[in-house]
């Protein structure tokens, strides 16, 4: 829908209202529906060089590992590598 729809269908014709009007709305939308934010673990393994992905995934953030032969129990967030050697099927 155009904003020129919108405008006919609320009968007003004032373009900038209108446009504040339906910012103000959309914001309203983004604060109330929050971040639908999830993690997922797996194990690295030695000289594996892929892992599998979440299908419902959108968006990866980051990236981080913890040590489990420490005591630490922080994750440390890993640099992304471009790998020009791997092609993708």
């Amino acid at each position: 829908m155009t904003m020129q729809e919108l405008m006919e269908r609320v009968g007003d014709n004032r373009f900038n209202y209108v446009k504040a009007l339906l910012q103000d709305g959309l914001n309203e939308i983004q604060t109330i529906t929050g971040d639908n934010v999830g993690t997922f673990t797996t194990d690295i393994i030695n000289e594996e060089i892929t892992y599998g992905l979440p299908g419902n995934l959108i968006e990866l953030k980051a990236v981080k590992v913890k040590n489990d032969d420490t005591d630490d129990v922080r994750y440390y967030p890993i640099q992304r590598t471009y790998d020009m050697n791997i092609v993708e099927e």
